[in-house]
């Protein structure tokens, strides 16, 4: 991707990145599991990925959502994690 971000984390074979002109989250590499399948129109404080998954802080109202591979729940936050 060709545009500045404010933050980027390396997962297993695939990179996600909170873009700096809007603060929507970015995802490419390896979309198995759906790794790189973000939720449109949801900005995002921070992010981190994982081998198989991201999770990041809503910019909205501070909760935890996570994407990706949900094997032994890693993907599956408690409702009204802050």
């Amino acid at each position: 991707p060709n545009v500045p971000y404010t933050q980027i984390s390396a997962g297993g074979y695939h990179n996600c990145g909170i873009r700096a002109d809007n603060s929507l989250v970015e995802c490419w590499g390896w979309n198995n599991d759906g790794r790189c399948t973000v939720s449109p129109n949801v900005q995002y404080t921070q992010i981190s990925a994982g081998g198989y998954h991201n999770c990041g802080i809503r910019a909205d109202n501070s909760l935890v959502e996570c994407w990706g591979w949900n094997n032994d729940g890693r993907c599956t936050v408690s409702p009204n994690v802050q």
